[in-house]
């Protein structure tokens, strides 16, 4: 039986998402968050976090089911969103090579929030 709203969706082995079949499959799926994660790096107070969403975050264009996230010190500093999960891989690595440790933008990208949070 299959109770979900029709907006919720499973990512499919394939990388694609689709509807869950019924609600106990959605509940296997989602019963760990490593089913929507994408991709997952940490550097001291720098998180960045790649997902699927399980819902169309397109409301007026292109479907967007992944989402990139930066933290730092918890706080969002980063966010964009992708219609397929190698775009969503890709803008991982883009973020990564934006804002981890050790880049060149890094030191002014910290400087930058801390101008921000005063």
């Amino acid at each position: 039986m299959n109770t979900l709203p029709d907006s919720i969706y499973i990512l499919g082995e394939d990388g694609v998402p689709r509807k869950p079949t019924c609600d106990e499959e959605y509940r296997r799926w989602s019963s760990t968050f490593d089913a929507r994660r994408v991709a997952l790096d940490s550097y001291g107070h720098l998180v960045i976090s790649t997902v699927f969403l399980t819902i169309d975050h397109g409301y007026d264009g292109a479907s967007l089911w992944f989402e990139t996230m930066v933290f730092h010190h918890g706080d969002e500093v980063y966010c964009d969103r992708y219609e397929t999960i190698e775009e969503a891989q890709e803008g991982h690595r883009n973020a990564l090579s934006l804002y981890a440790v050790g880049s060149d933008t890094t030191a002014q990208f910290l400087m930058d929030i801390i101008a921000v949070r005063a």
